[in-house]
């Protein structure tokens, strides 16, 4: 356990994560109100964070953006990532935060050798 800045992990992760957005054109952008400092294992936040935001990358349609949001308020602090992709099933959104749950990808995502 250590006292982690969170907008540092953050930033981070979406440093290593760009280089897969540049290769399937779309970008990444972070935003912050402020820097919560808060206590964690950084190795298991920074991979729990690299997921979420490496999904969004692979999920969001090319020419797009991946928006990064850290929001602090009131001693709460929530990290919101969106993308412009087909989204999740409402009947799969119980499910999603389970160990090794997919969604089924009925829909496939063009490949960077599609788009040429």
């Amino acid at each position: 356990m250590a006292t982690i800045s969170l907008q540092a992990l953050i930033r981070d992760v979406v440093a290593d994560a760009s280089f897969e957005a540049e290769r399937l054109q779309c970008s990444v952008n972070v935003s912050s109100q402020s820097d919560p400092q808060i206590t964690g294992n950084r190795e298991l936040l920074h991979s729990a964070l690299e997921n979420v935001i490496r999904n969004a990358i692979h999920h969001a349609h090319p020419n797009t953006t991946v928006r990064v949001e850290l929001v602090s308020s009131d001693g709460n602090v929530q990290v919101r990532v969106e993308d412009e992709g087909p989204g999740v099933p409402e009947n799969a959104l119980s499910r999603l935060f389970e160990p090794f749950f997919r969604v089924d990808d009925h829909v496939a995502r063009p490949t960077v050798s599609d788009l040429d």
